[in-house]
């Protein structure tokens, strides 16, 4: 009876995870490299277009934006911060700035004003877009992320997002659900990089949570009673190389829609 019980919750979790990939969920990742001298001025910038932000997501243009700050940085990394801003349709990152917006926040002078310290305090070092192919739950601000980049063997992207569906995505959702992290998500890169293809995300309330043991073992049993984990990870494992990690604090960040 346990294990039928077992599986039913799984068949029910399995079809609310179904329900909540059906929401389109796609992200684009700028990487700013702030100028020496300038990092007070630099944040200074970005929480005055905080509100530009907030107005771009009541106006539905997207969905949230996050400011984070790479941890464990050093003068020779290629970036500081990481700017992301969250749509609900990939259609309308084509015009996401619209200058309609732009001009009934704020004056031409302003604007030029505007512009002019951003090119003095940092650079955007580059832009990548990526689809949520999988998920906890919602995604939302946690105070920090870590980002796992992983390279697919060719010819197995398929497989690679089957197996995080249906073993690593049950797993996690019961860390969350046990309050052992705050979420994670799976995402695939748009453009083509031979470096890495895919990323996951694991997001955390407290500093060192990551740090923590979690009772991978037992949660693998009562999630999968019917897979042999020692025989099931290393096929699944098989499909990637983990490239690196890396550790985000969160800065700032928009609130939901007021409906």
């Amino acid at each position: 009876m346990k294990t039928a019980n077992k599986t039913l919750l799984f068949l029910l979790a399995l079809a609310l995870t179904i329900t909540v990939q059906a929401q389109y969920m796609g992200a684009s990742v700028g990487y700013m490299k702030v100028k020496p001298g300038q990092w007070d001025n630099y944040l200074e910038l970005e929480k005055q277009a905080k509100e530009y932000h907030q107005a771009r997501v009541e106006k539905g243009i997207i969905t949230q934006w996050h400011l984070y700050r790479k941890m464990y940085s050093g003068a020779e990394d290629p970036y500081y911060f990481i700017v992301v801003h969250f749509y609900d349709d990939y259609q309308k990152t084509e015009n996401s700035n619209p200058k309609e917006l732009i001009d009934e926040l704020y004056t031409s002078e302003e604007q030029s004003a505007f512009m002019k310290k951003v090119w003095e305090t940092r650079d955007q070092v580059r832009v990548e877009y990526y689809d949520q192919v999988a998920a906890s739950d919602e995604f939302k601000p946690a105070k920090f992320i870590r980002i796992n980049l992983y390279k697919v063997k060719p010819g197995n992207a398929g497989a690679f997002i089957q197996s995080r569906r249906e073993i690593t995505q049950p797993l996690f959702s019961e860390f969350v659900k046990r309050g052992h992290m705050a979420g994670w998500s799976l995402w695939r890169k748009l453009t083509y990089d031979q470096e890495f293809q895919f990323s996951t995300v694991d997001s955390f309330e407290e500093f060192g949570q990551w740090k923590s043991g979690m009772p991978y073992a037992e949660i693998w049993d009562e999630v999968h009673p019917d897979k042999n984990r020692t025989e099931t990870q290393p096929e699944y494992a098989g499909l990637r190389t983990q490239v690196r990690s890396e550790y985000w604090r969160l800065v700032d960040a928009t609130v939901p829609k007021q409906e």
